[in-house]
Parts: structure tokens; sequence; C-alpha cells
């Protein structure tokens, strides 16, 4: 018998058929020798508690470094809703009217060099040369669960750090937070 009490969320990782992209980072705009590979990544956020008020994401942390609130370094989507970023934060009202939720989160600090990003290009048949992406343009290279079996090699390369989501509710007493390691 366990003495250790239940949390008052679960939070899983899911798979996800999001699509894996590559983007023109701001701060390479006039080098253009590192671009952005973003990875999306989908949780589940179950509500084991009835009595909670609030649920945020509290922050990221990837290769060791708290990233930047959805301004530069991530951006959160509702899975109902993918066209619009949020700041994702749950009331005592949206948290009695559903008991499951599912985000994406697309984080853009995962770089890779110009060399890697004009493989993968080739290797998916991109027509389009790296050199010509601006700021803003995406290309959509495979679904994440695709893109991780035929690319290992970067998806190992992320995988050297335990990289993390923090989650922090609250049942109107007392704060708690839930960290979640991202498994790429």
């Amino acid at each position: 018998m366990s003495c250790k009490k239940e949390e008052s969320i679960l939070i899983k990782q899911i798979s996800t058929n999001e699509m894996a992209t590559i983007n023109l980072d701001h701060q390479y705009v006039e080098t253009k020798d590192s671009f952005c590979l973003t990875i999306p990544v989908e949780f589940e956020i179950i509500q084991k508690n009835p009595d909670l008020k609030s649920i945020h994401l509290y922050y990221i942390k990837i290769n060791n470094r708290r990233l930047l609130d959805d301004i530069s370094d991530y951006q959160v989507y509702d899975k109902q809703n993918k066209r619009t970023p949020i700041y994702f934060s749950l009331n005592k009202n949206q948290l009695s009217s559903q008991q499951i939720f599912k985000i994406i989160v697309k984080i853009r600090t995962q770089m890779i060099s110009k060399k890697d990003a004009q493989e993968l290009l080739k290797k998916y048949s991109i027509n389009q040369p790296i050199e010509t992406l601006k700021l803003n343009d995406t290309i959509k290279l495979k679904s994440v669960s695709e893109f991780k079996k035929e690319n290992k090699n970067i998806i190992d390369s992320f995988r050297k750090i335990n990289d993390s989501i923090v989650f922090v509710y609250s049942n109107g007493q007392e704060n708690k937070s839930i960290k979640q390691k991202i498994n790429w």
C-alpha cells in the first residue's frame, strides 16, 4: 500500500499526426546558417479532481534552458483549434465543462545546420532552395511519426538532454507543479 497521494491531473504525451517543419528563425535571418526544425509534441491533460480551480502551463525546459513563453521559443495550440496559438491556462469554469484537454506544443528552439536542412529537403523531394526561405516561411516535411522513424540521428540528438514541460494546478488552497518529460 502506497502513502503517496495521487496527483489531481495526469499529463500524458501522446502520438501526434502533426507535421515536422523547417523555418527560418529571426536570429539567423541575416546569415541563414541555421534553421529551426520544429517537431510538434502533443499532450493530453486529464483532470482527476473535480475541485480544481486552475491549470497552467508553467514553463518548458529544452537543453537545460527554460524557454521564454510563446513569444519566440514555443507556441501552444488547442488540438481542437490549431490555427491560433494560445496561452494554456484553464480556470474553474473551463475545468467544470471538460475533463480532458489536448494541446500541441511547437518548440521553436531546435536548430539544425544549413547542410542538414538541405539534406532533409532533398530527402523529401522538396524543390525549394533553402536559401530562398524567408522569415515566417514554413516548409512541411513529414508527419512527426514518419519523421522520427526516418531521421533517428536527428531525434537521438534531441534526446541527449532530458527536456520537460511543467504544469501548475491549484485547488484554491495550494499550488502544485507536475513535470512531464518530453519524449522526442
